[in-house]
């Protein structure tokens, strides 16, 4: 399976920057409150106590956000894209509600189930890959606004995760989550990468984000 789900900012035209790096970041988790029964609905979207401000940090040092997150409710038919959509609409309105220049460029999310064996389901590195190449590259042919699109093989390329970490496509670009599969996508792509957990937040790893010398935390696949 390949197909996977994008969506840009409603309000803001994404404008490529192939000097910028990338802060690519998990949702549920990271964003917001993640649960067990998964966010089904906009009412359910709670933001995390700093996310918006970090974003905005971010930003204001120039690097690109791509929020990557698997989200296999939609192959178990509980809801569409339509609905996925709603809810990151709601997170765009919550996040500038908090902080104008808390502003995401673009969202991509895997919807398959881990038994589908897809090409982007996190831990591949496939979304980070394919946000890469929208961000610095330009639009694929790919309509604005949200919907799904086809991943092919240029943004696939199997880990070896007995080898060497590969060499990012940016010394900066970094990958943030809260589970070993969202360090596992990093790790893939070549990102330095940050592991949240119960004392840290997204907020609190922004001064490393920002250290161009902090490799990130240890991860061994």
């Amino acid at each position: 399976m390949s197909e996977a789900f994008f969506q840009f900012h409603p309000n803001y035209q994404v404008t490529q920057n192939s000097q910028a790096a990338i802060a690519f970041l998990d949702r549920d988790g990271v964003l917001n409150e993640g649960y067990s029964t998964y966010v089904n609905h906009p009412d359910e979207f709670v933001l995390l106590q700093g996310a918006a401000e970090a974003i905005a940090k971010l930003k204001e040092e120039g690097y690109l956000i791509c929020v990557v997150t698997n989200q296999s409710p939609i192959e178990r038919k509980l809801w569409d894209h339509h609905v996925l959509a709603s809810i990151h609409n709601q997170m765009f309105v919550e996040l500038e509600k908090l902080n104008k220049n808390a502003i995401v460029d673009l969202i991509l999310a895997c919807p398959h189930k881990f038994s589908s064996s897809c090409i982007c389901r996190k831990p591949e590195s496939t979304l980070l890959r394919f946000g890469e190449s929208i961000l610095r590259n330009g639009l694929p042919d790919i309509s604005t606004g949200y919907g799904m699109t086809t991943l092919h093989a240029p943004f696939y390329k199997e880990t070896n995760w007995f080898g060497d970490k590969p060499r990012p496509p940016h010394p900066n670009d970094a990958m943030v989550g809260d589970r070993r599969t969202d360090e596992g996508a990093g790790w893939g792509y070549g990102a330095r990468t940050f592991r949240i957990r119960n004392n840290n937040s997204l907020l609190s790893l922004v001064p490393r984000i920002l250290n161009g010398n902090d490799q990130g935390d240890d991860f061994h696949p």
